[in-house]
């Protein structure tokens, strides 16, 4: 969990190369949709590493929107099917009403739990571990409007002027919601991308002054509402926290810190996109201390991978031996070579959890 662009894609994606039997389900509401790759930062095919991502890009009915209600079944079942093959979900995005719909035991589509005068529930259908990736605000801020940069150096412009319709410019419905989409919708209503000899592509200051002007407003009005999401999503996620939700919060701060410091040293384009991805990988590697230090909310790893691994290896392992336990005592139930929860035979626990494992 965390506010857009805080590496949650990519930092989940390396966690399951290190636990193989995981399987990712995207819960950022736009990226459900088919449609808007770099507009909605959809992680790249190579940069999945071959690990199966469910609800990614897979509502082709774009001018519809996706209710939390619906996302709850739809991922529901997800978990079962993933489940139902003795695969881990992991559940990955920014879209934390989706998220908190999914999560707990009831749940009512009348009710908004951000409301002031609502509350949070604790009780949850699932056994979860929180992982939130936080970074402090001024530098999350300045990296956001770098990363906006960076998309339109992907090809963001081009990608909305071939999206854009003039018939529905201004309807703000399912994926036509996403940020980037309203905005150049009114810069392309002053200058159509088919009327335009350079259709799509940054209008050039001395060539056209108001063009570049109404241009440069639009990307303007794109990094304040991303922005303005971030911090809506940090509210909803310190909302969910203050319920009672259990959550293990990383402090990246640091870590932005120095690949935005080694972005300026180095300079070029793309920086964006290894920032992102290098994150939880870091520069120095992290100590020993630094991982227990951050569990108390302090400490500045460089490493996030590793120490977002330690949380979750922890989780994994409390929630097996949890399942050996249930095992063992239904067994010793039923089987005459079991005595108050122990083998006649092997009395070591550790090897009933190592043959639970490798059985």
């Amino acid at each position: 969990m965390g506010a857009t662009g805080t590496g949650k894609s990519r930092l989940s994606v390396d966690l399951s190369t290190h636990f193989p039997h995981s399987q990712i389900i995207n819960s950022d509401k736009m990226q459900l949709f088919n449609g808007l790759d770099i507009t909605t930062n959809k992680i790249p095919l190579p940069e999945r590493k071959g690990v199966q991502h469910f609800l990614l890009g897979e509502f082709d009915s774009i001018d519809a929107d996706v209710a939390p209600s619906q996302f709850r079944s739809a991922a529901g079942s997800t978990i079962a099917d993933i489940v139902s093959r003795g695969n881990l979900p992991l559940l990955v995005g920014g879209s934390n009403t989706f998220i908190h719909a999914l999560l707990v035991e009831t749940f009512d589509p009348q009710v908004d739990v951000f409301a002031e005068s609502s509350s949070v529930s604790r009780a949850l259908r699932y056994d979860c571990c929180f992982l939130w990736v936080d970074v402090a605000w001024s530098v999350l801020s300045e990296y956001l409007c770098i990363r906006v940069d960076e998309m339109l150096d992907s090809g963001m412009l081009e990608e909305l002027a071939q999206f854009y319709d003039p018939t529905k410019a201004g309807v703000m419905v399912g994926l036509r919601k996403a940020i980037g989409v309203p905005e150049f919708d009114a810069y392309f209503r002053k200058y159509p991308p088919w009327e335009s000899p350079e259709n799509g592509v940054v209008p050039n200051k001395d060539r056209n002054q108001s063009r570049r002007e109404a241009y440069e407003e639009a990307l303007r009005e794109i990094k304040d509402n991303t922005c303005r999401l971030a911090k809506r999503q940090i509210g909803k996620i310190l909302r969910l926290r203050e319920g009672g939700w259990d959550f293990t919060r990383f402090d990246a701060t640091a870590t932005f810190q120095a690949l935005m410091k080694e972005k300026a040293v180095v300079g070029g384009g793309g920086a964006g996109t290894r920032m992102e991805g290098d994150l939880g990988k870091g520069s120095g590697g992290t100590k020993r201390e630094d991982c227990e230090a951050i569990f108390g909310g302090v400490g500045f790893p460089a490493n996030l991978f590793f120490v977002a691994k330690i949380a979750l290896k922890k989780r994994v392992e409390k929630f097996r031996l949890a399942r050996v336990g249930e095992w063992v005592d239904q067994l010793s139930q039923v089987d005459p070579f079991w005595r108050n929860g122990e083998p006649l035979v092997r009395t070591s626990r550790q090897w009933w959890c190592w043959h639970f494992d490798h059985g």
